[in-house]
């Protein structure tokens, strides 16, 4: 596959045996907040204002937690939830939350298997995500981390450091094969100031990507919802289902951590030979720095 930019700012995905024309303006508006479904790499439940009821949840759920779907939408959430995730919910529900904020209540076990848990409000209902763990990470050894990157920090002596030693620490921590520091300009063109790659994958240290590469409402996405990852970029998607007929395919996700990405997005990473990435956002002073 190979991709090829026209004048006119059309790009056309060209592989053997089909041509894919996707526009600029086509991305720009493209519906990513409310794409109707998530990456299955998790589940999702939507609760009533009360907290009591699933009033929707994604098509996935009843594979995770072994239960017909049909039998857990409408359901009070306690007969389907255990304790230990009721009891985290229920004391975050009674403190004081930020809105447009995001909270993670722990890392559970459910049937067997781990999950760590992520919460938000929309509106007067609530948004509980379970992301599924192939194992759990002791707080000493995340301590242990997180203090000798401190320490590290203060023998930086510019921003040049500062950014060799924040992907070095990010690629440590994920273990993804190439890890990417870039800046936006004044433009929105992004250049690649530090790497740290071990050698499976190409470099692209040093080169420049044009604004045109992420549209605008994808950059307002990543100031809103700051680490996006997409585990497999050849994912089937999980469609929503909710009570009653609910339209459920216009539920606001921009603040979901398993929010299904744009389908333009997925091909230009495997155009890129990508088959999973992570994006953590650099924002300063309320602007998209990198």
């Amino acid at each position: 596959m190979k991709v090829i930019q026209a004048e006119d700012g059309t790009i056309s995905f060209t592989r053997a045996k089909e041509t894919a024309t996707v526009t600029i303006q086509n991305c720009e508006d493209e519906q990513i907040r409310i794409p109707g479904s998530i990456q299955p790499h998790g589940f999702l439940l939507l609760l009533d204002e009360r907290n009591e009821h699933v009033i929707a949840a994604s098509e996935n759920t009843g594979e995770f937690l072994e239960v017909p779907l049909e039998l857990i939408l409408g359901t009070p959430v306690e007969t389907i939830l255990e304790r230990e995730v009721l009891g985290a919910l229920r004391a975050h529900a009674n403190s004081i939350e930020t809105a447009g904020s995001q909270t993670y209540l722990g890392a559970f076990q459910m049937r067997g298997r781990f999950y760590g848990v992520v919460t938000h409000r929309l509106g007067n209902e609530r948004v509980l995500e379970f992301e599924r763990l192939e194992r759990l990470v002791s707080s000493e050894l995340t301590n242990q981390v997180f203090t000798n990157f401190v320490s590290k920090l203060n023998n930086l002596r510019d921003e040049k450091e500062l950014c060799q030693a924040l992907t070095e620490q990010v690629q440590r921590l994920t273990g993804f094969n190439r890890v990417m520091l870039y800046r936006f300009d004044e433009f929105g063109h992004g250049t690649v100031l530090c790497e740290e790659n071990d050698g499976i994958l190409p470099s692209y240290l040093d080169l420049r990507f044009p604004a045109s590469d992420i549209p605008q409402q994808a950059r307002e996405l990543y100031i809103l919802n700051t680490v996006r990852i997409i585990p497999d970029a050849m994912y089937v998607a999980s469609r929503l289902r909710a009570v009653n007929s609910r339209p459920i395919e216009t539920l606001d996700l921009s603040m979901s951590i398993l929010r299904s990405v744009s389908p333009f997005h997925l091909e230009y990473m495997q155009n890129m030979e990508t088959m999973s990435s992570m994006s953590i956002s650099i924002v300063s002073e309320g602007r998209l720095w990198g």
